[in-house]
């Protein structure tokens, strides 16, 4: 009786974690697994998995040239790419690209994230007295515990 127990507890447990995942060991398992998921998914989801892996795919080509040169290096630039989604879910891979995007968007200059210039006089001419920094509101205790980054209060 226990060693049935045993097994249907086995089983559930397996049953869990049916969610596919990508074998990237070869090109074509490659395929054929995003494939197989990419059928499990609704369009919408099917899409951003899509674009989550054309993100993965191309996140380090800043430019033209860099992607003139994954071109050139294409079994190097495949053998990342499979290293970088093998064994991932579509939900982990699109919460991959998610952070990619985020990630690239924090390399922006402020004035590109928020759309509002701002000019270097901002900072090189700014005094560090009290007075300045009380008048500006820029001195205020952070009693949350977590740390704030400057993108709190510039993202829109």
């Amino acid at each position: 009786m226990k060693s049935l127990i045993l097994i249907i507890c086995f089983l559930i447990l397996t049953s869990c974690n049916l969610e596919k995942k990508i074998d990237a060991a070869s090109e074509e398992n490659l395929q054929q697994s995003i494939s197989s998921i990419m059928k499990e998914l609704n369009k919408t989801k099917q899409k951003d998995f899509e674009n989550s892996l054309k993100t993965i795919m191309f996140e380090d080509a800043d430019n033209l040239v860099d992607l003139a040169a994954m071109g050139q290096n294409a079994a190097v630039s495949k053998g990342i790419f499979q290293a970088k989604v093998d064994g991932k879910t579509a939900d982990e891979i699109i919460k991959m690209a998610r952070e990619i995007k985020i990630s690239i968007e924090n390399k922006k200059p402020i004035e590109k994230r928020t759309g509002v210039p701002v000019p270097a006089d901002n900072f090189l001419g700014a005094s560090t007295n009290d007075d300045f920094l009380d008048n500006q509101h820029i001195r205020k205790e952070n009693t949350t515990g977590v740390p704030i980054s400057a993108d709190t209060f510039l993202s829109k």
